[in-house]
C-alpha cells in the first residue's frame, strides 16, 4: 500500500560527480517506474552565508529539500538511509564533541521532520518544480535501516544485481 516517490539532492560540493550521482537516481528511479525529484544546492554559498560547518549546512540544506519534495508530492513519510554504521559515526562524534545524554541515543528511528534544524531560505531547486501538495504539513523522518550493518545492505545489493554508487 505504499506509493514510493525518489528524491535526491546534488549538494553542489562535488561538482560533475554530484551531477551524475543524481542523474543515476533520475534513470534508476524512471527504469524502476518510481516517479523522482532531483534537488540542487549550492551548499558552500549556504553554509558561508549562515555561517556553518560544510557538514552541517550539507545536513541541514538536505532535511530542507526533503521537506520541499514531502510537501510538494503530499508524502507523509520519508524515509532514508541511515545504517548501523551511521549510528555508530553519530554516537561516536557525539562523544567527541562532549555531547549530553541526548546525543549519545543517536539517531532516533522515527521523528517528525520539523525536529530538525532546517534552512528555510535555502536556494534550492527542485525538478519537477510544482506547487505544494500540503504546504504546512511536518512529514515523518523515518530511518528503517537503522539496525542494519552496512555490510548487509553490500551484500544484499550485489546478491541481487544492483551497482550502486558510492
Amino acid at each position: 500500500g505504499l506509493a514510493l516517490h525518489a528524491a535526491t539532492l546534488d549538494h553542489g560540493i562535488r561538482g560533475a560527480a554530484g551531477a551524475a550521482d543524481a542523474d543515476f537516481v533520475r534513470r534508476t528511479a524512471a527504469a524502476w517506474g518510481i516517479p523522482a525529484t532531483v534537488g540542487r544546492a549550492d551548499v558552500p554559498a549556504a553554509a558561508r552565508a549562515a555561517n556553518l560547518g560544510l557538514e552541517e549546512a550539507a545536513r541541514q540544506v538536505r532535511y530542507t529539500f526533503l521537506l520541499r519534495a514531502a510537501r510538494q508530492v503530499g508524502a507523509e513519510t520519508v524515509a532514508v538511509g541511515h545504517h548501523r554504521d551511521d549510528q555508530a559515526e553519530t554516537v561516536l562524534m557525539h562523544l567527541i564533541r562532549g555531547s549530553g545524554l541526548s546525543g549519545l541515543r543517536g539517531m532516533l528511528p522515527r521523528l517528525r521532520l520539523s525536529d530538525y534544524h532546517l534552512l528555510p531560505d535555502a536556494p534550492i531547486t527542485l525538478e519537477p518544480s510544482a506547487k505544494p501538495a500540503t504546504p504546512d504539513r511536518w512529514p515523518w523522518l523515518v530511518r528503517p535501516l537503522l539496525d542494519v550493518p552496512r555490510a548487509a545492505i553490500d551484500a544484499y545489493a550485489e546478491a541481487h544485481g544492483f551497482q550502486p554508487r558510492v
